[in-house]
This record gives structure tokens, C-alpha cells and sequence, in this order.
């Protein structure tokens, strides 16, 4: 894998992570209804028209875009690997931007993770 393709691989799964931390701010920002049947056909509609989910669709896009031209360029078995990476990127963004909770056992994910990527985007 060249430098380009790393970079792109890389920007895409950074530019679509960017995209849940968008589609969580807008979520938030919603009041949620008290019953499941409330839930089912307003809130889906409230969700999608929210600035932080419409926000964070055009940010999917954009990524979906750099993947597929990454695609294009390596080996899937090759690029896909580095959707962990998104994991990892989005997991620690929950923490840092919403205060989720980071026990041991996921901060021991995250470095199982990015140990795998490592293995793989070295062959």
C-alpha cells in the first residue's frame, strides 16, 4: 500500500467516525418522548432533520467517497482492517466529547485493535 492510499484509507474512516460524533450531538439535542410507539414514527423523522445528523450524513458521504477511491487502489482484504481504526476513534471521542465511560477492558480493546491494524497493514 502506498502513502496515498494509507492517507485516504485513513481520512475516510476519520471523516466518517467525525460522522457518529455528529449524528450523537444531534440525538442529544433531541427530547425524548416517554412511550416506544412515540419513539417509532416522530422521533425517527426529529432525528433525521436534526442539524448534527444532516450534518453527519454529509460527513458519510464524504467518506463513503475517499473509501471507495481507496478501494479502488488496494486490496479490501488490505484497506478493510482500518475501519477499526474508526472504533478506536470513535470510542475515544465518546469519552473525551460525551464522558462516556472508559473502563480498562476498552482501553485493552483499543490497543488490541490498533496491534491488529498495525499486523495488517504491514503485509
Amino acid at each position: 500500500m502506498n502513502l496515498a492510499s494509507f492517507l485516504t484509507i485513513m481520512l475516510s474512516v476519520t471523516v466518517s467516525a467525525i460522522g457518529q460524533i455528529c449524528f450523537k450531538l444531534g440525538l442529544n439535542s433531541l427530547n425524548r418522548p416517554d412511550t416506544p410507539a412515540q419513539l417509532a414514527g416522530s422521533m425517527l423523522l426529529a432525528s433525521l432533520l436534526t442539524p448534527g445528523v444532516i450534518v453527519g450524513l454529509g460527513f458519510y458521504i464524504v467518506g463513503a467517497l475517499l473509501w471507495l477511491s481507496a478501494l479502488g487502489r488496494v486490496e479490501l482484504s488490505q484497506a478493510y482492517p482500518f475501519v477499526g481504526f474508526g472504533f478506536t476513534l470513535t470510542t475515544l471521542a465518546g469519552w473525551w466529547i460525551f464522558g462516556d465511560h472508559l473502563s480498562v477492558q476498552r482501553i485493552a480493546g483499543i490497543g488490541i485493535v490498533l496491534v491488529g491494524i498495525t499486523f495488517l497493514a504491514k503485509t
